[in-house]
């Protein structure tokens, strides 16, 4: 455990394997495996160690307490809470109130990500948005925590649409920029642009893109950001540095499966609006023609294909490629 600690994973395993196999069946020794997984952060391997321990000695309080801990390091929050309710106090007051904004925070995530009806589209974050509240108001949260609680409060009031209000509490909050998540930033700078107030979100967005520089899906909105302040060249810097730092494609490690790259397609569709926003017709007509000779099944660069097609003023060329995108999407709105 001290060679763990010391970050000497190789000597700390080496160690481990020196004891016996007939005698590491213990509850301690099972404890020291768990450790040495947890810290190396192979979370899921040290659950399952701290799960044996309960075949071996159930209601072992140390067992209990590290998979309730490994538990939340999963992203299984509502898990951990109900092994608390089953074995009350193996967590902390405060590890509690962590895991209840937990809960939340990733329902707030999880309402962002769920495609329901219209009627129960915002269900899950409508509970989420309660929950947080409901903790804003108690006495025991420490002023961390209200801290976090706020922020998430943030991303689920933009996720809702409720997006003035998201702004009201943003600006309300006394933390500077540059020491705030990158994630309360974009979802400011979402909220911005949906208010129309794109020079706010520029700002916000930028400050976001320095503290979390890796981050491609900030890069999108402050790409948004660029266009509807005309910035034509900025716009169309930020895009070509997507797609330098976007792979193409993507291949798991060992397979030989290839995938493309959605989020990479999505870059490159960027930088050929950001040319046809910015009159650039004719390079952006070239550009999505070449990409669909790439990709000739894809919808979403024939759409954009058509649209530069009709603001040149083919309209023949552009109800062609339309009714090309409706065959395969009927329902697409836009085309």
């Amino acid at each position: 455990m001290a060679l763990a600690d010391g970050g000497r994973f190789d000597e700390a395993w080496a160690a481990f394997d020196a004891i016996p196999e007939d005698q590491r069946d213990t509850v301690s020794l099972v404890l020291t495996e768990a450790y040495l997984y947890e810290r190396e952060r192979r979370f899921l391997e040290a659950l399952a160690a701290y799960q044996r321990i309960a075949e071996i000695d159930p209601g072992n309080r140390a067992g209990l307490r590290g998979e309730a801990l490994m538990l939340r390091a999963v992203l299984l929050p509502r898990q951990a809470l109900a092994l608390e309710r089953e074995y009350p106090g193996i967590l902390t007051a405060d590890e509690v109130v962590n895991l209840e904004a937990d809960v939340a925070a990733i329902q707030i995530r999880l309402g962002a990500q769920s495609y329901y009806p219209d009627s129960r589209r915002y269900e899950g974050t409508d509970l989420a948005l309660g929950h947080v509240s409901a903790m804003l108001l108690r006495d025991d949260i420490d002023p961390k925590m209200r801290q976090r609680l706020q922020y998430d409060r943030i991303v689920a009031l933009t996720n809702r649409k409720r997006t003035s209000e998201a702004i009201g509490e943003f600006e309300a909050l006394e933390t500077p920029h540059e020491e705030m998540p990158a994630y309360v930033l974009a979802s400011a700078g979402r909220a911005y642009l949906n208010e129309r107030r794109p020079e706010d979100a520029r700002q916000v967005l930028e400050r976001a893109v320095a503290n979390e520089p890796g981050n491609f899906h900030i890069k999108f909105q402050l790409f948004f950001a660029y266009t509807d302040l005309r910035e034509a060249d900025l716009a169309a810097d930020l895009a070509d540095d997507l797609l330098s730092s976007l792979p193409e494609a993507n291949r798991v490690p060992g397979s030989r499966v290839i995938k493309g790259n959605e989020d990479y397609l999505r870059a490159a569709i960027m930088f050929g609006l950001a040319r046809a926003y910015f009159d650039q017709l004719e390079y952006s007509q070239k550009y999505f023609e070449g990409l669909l000779a790439r990709a000739p099944h894809n919808t979403d660069i024939r759409h954009e294909l058509a649209n530069v097609y009709r603001w040149r003023g083919w309209l023949d060329r552009s109800r062609s490629e339309y009714a090309q995108v409706l065959a395969i999407e009927p329902e697409l709105m836009s085309a």
